[in-house]
């Protein structure tokens, strides 16, 4: 997906159970490829070469911890908060929806969603992480 574009995926995957109950695996993997997609779409936008995407995920006996980061321009806290409202998009009509679509699962399993900048090597960087505990009932 993203070696032609000249994106380069940095990841880290660290899991100790092959069995997830906190959340429906379907919704997990939206919630996944939203955060991945968003990235990488951003990251497509950028005129130069320094064209990055991370992506862990994180396993503890108590949570299960995803995040998806790419470079960008940093982001104040009402941006951040429009983000998330549907149909805010810089992409185009008809857009706008995956976002929005976190936050209504975050609203049914009652996970914590961070955003934040992060400053790494003198570049901004939006990190999301999605903290979902492992008692949190399937609903």
């Amino acid at each position: 997906m993203g070696a032609e574009k000249g994106i380069e995926v940095l990841f880290k995957v660290i899991v100790y159970s092959t069995k997830i109950d906190c959340i429906s695996i379907f919704d997990l993997n939206e919630i996944i490829g939203i955060l991945l997609d968003n990235a990488y779409e951003e990251t497509t936008f950028r005129s130069d070469d320094n064209k990055k995407v991370y992506f862990d995920v994180e396993e503890n006996p108590n949570e299960l911890m995803i995040g998806v980061g790419n470079l960008c321009e940093y982001k104040t806290r009402e941006q951040i908060i429009e983000m998330f409202q549907s149909d805010n998009t810089t992409k185009g009509s008809n857009r706008g929806l995956g976002l929005a679509k976190i936050k209504d699962y975050q609203e049914n399993y009652g996970f914590d969603i961070m955003v934040e900048n992060k400053q790494i090597n003198n570049q901004n960087w939006i990190y999301f992480k999605i903290v979902i505990l492992k008692e949190t009932a399937i609903i």
